[in-house]
């Protein structure tokens, strides 16, 4: 028995192109009603729960066509005067590829990159909380300002009907770990392997507490008791 690992649907699944179709709530519908619901919520409540999940992101194939009615074209001339808001990603991970603010608009108003341009997406610009932390690389100590994201390992194990796809069959869906990647509140861009943020770990509480009267840094008061364990 051959098993094809990843899929071609796991592996398309992880494409931004997937991310942005998802964004329609229509469409996370429709994906959604393809099962049946879990909690006993119908598929619309629950894909009116999950759709803020997603930011807005669009595909750039009518500026190629400069179709000026598109949702897309009207989003990019937004980008164009507010760069700072968005970010434009290619079909691709690891850090290094993503036009941020200038080179944003630079890439945005320059008319013989919108060919090359089809093949990216425009998204809204994510803007986490910051804080204090402390970097390790290369043997050397960092106190920077930072930002964070986590991710989660999950696997799948599903059966397929190769003449029909609706008698597939999920054997496993489990979340198993995390990967967090924290880097400097100055880089925009978050690759590991780029050199761009480090390997983190959560430290979780069961509550927040609040900081005693007088400190003036609280980010200071955590790492110190954090140390203090």
């Amino acid at each position: 028995m051959a098993i094809k690992c990843p899929s071609i649907d796991g592996q398309l699944a992880t494409f931004k192109k997937f991310q942005q179709s998802l964004s329609n709530e229509k469409l996370l519908h429709r994906v959604m009603c393809a099962k049946e619901c879990s909690l006993g919520k119908s598929t619309m409540d629950q894909a009116k729960e999950i759709a803020p999940l997603f930011t807005g992101i669009w595909e750039l194939e009518c500026l190629a066509q400069e179709d000026t009615e598109c949702e897309a074209y009207s989003k990019v001339q937004e980008a164009i005067a507010n760069p700072s808001m968005f970010v434009l990603k290619p079909q691709k991970e690891g850090g290094g590829n993503n036009f941020f603010d200038a080179d944003l608009k630079a890439a945005l108003t320059d008319p013989l990159r919108r060919e090359e341009l089809r093949t990216y997406i425009l998204m809204e610009r994510i803007f986490p909380p910051q804080m204090l932390a402390h970097h390790f690389r290369e043997g050397k100590h960092l106190r920077a300002t930072s930002m964070s994201e986590i991710g989660f390992y999950s696997t799948i194990f599903a059966r397929n009907d190769r003449k029909n796809r609706d008698n597939q069959q999920i054997l496993v869906n489990e979340t198993f770990g995390t990967l967090l990647r924290t880097k400097g509140s100055h880089s925009n861009e978050g690759g590991v392997n780029s050199g761009f943020s480090v390997i983190d770990k959560p430290f979780v509480v069961e509550e927040l507490k609040p900081f005693p009267e007088g400190i003036k840094d609280p980010q200071h008061a955590i790492y110190q008791a954090l140390v203090d364990i």
